[in-house]
């Protein structure tokens, strides 16, 4: 397909900056505003996510914001169902996460409907509160062409874990009482109590 007015050695085309415009978008698949994003971006994004994991508030913080974007467009396009993204941004979060996650949000929402998915600006504040006392440093890494979702969101690589070599080793405090003092004084009560 050639742009209007673009033929060679033919009368330009009178047309306005609109249908020019519109001709040229359609040369190129995809540049269309109404296939930004789709719903299986999001569901890219919850399995990459779940994937790497969220080990930390910022990397919580940036699946949020990733999230979000993709999610608020489809919203406003009526692709997307809210009970959707809502069940969409949880599935992108780690079981053992998840775990504190619901807890607290069942602490904060009591009346909450247990079969009814969480709201997920309430999952993302659950989850700051689960997470509190973590790294907030962000270690970004390049993802492959075929894990970017919309306009290139990039994964997040999870904090490195220490090995067992270089853990501290347990101290014993000066007033633990042992098993064996707890048997001498067992053995004994007979006899004090006998005198």
């Amino acid at each position: 397909m050639q742009i209007p007015g673009d033929q060679e050695g033919a009368a330009p085309w009178a047309a306005t900056y609109k249908e020019w415009k519109a001709a040229v978008i359609r040369l190129y698949p995809g540049a269309k505003e109404s296939t930004r994003y789709t719903v299986n971006d999001l569901h890219q994004l919850a399995q990459d996510t779940f994937e790497d994991g969220i080990y930390t508030i910022s990397t919580l913080a940036t699946y949020y914001q990733d999230f979000q974007r993709v999610a608020w467009w489809l919203l406003q396009n009526r692709k997307l169902y809210c009970n959707e993204e809502q069940c969409l941004f949880q599935q992108g979060i780690l079981t053992s996460l998840w775990t504190k996650i619901a807890r607290q949000l069942k602490i904060a929402k009591p009346d909450h409907h247990p079969l009814e998915p969480y709201d997920v600006k309430d999952v993302l504040e659950a989850g700051k509160w689960a997470l509190k006392g973590t790294n907030t440093s962000i270690t970004v890494r390049t993802a492959p062409a075929s894990r970017l979702v919309g306009n290139g969101t990039l994964g997040i690589l999870p904090l490195p874990t220490a090995s067992i070599a270089t853990l501290p080793t347990p101290t014993t405090p000066s007033n633990y009482v042992k098993q064996e003092d707890l048997d001498k004084v067992g053995n004994d009560l007979p006899r004090v109590a006998n005198e």
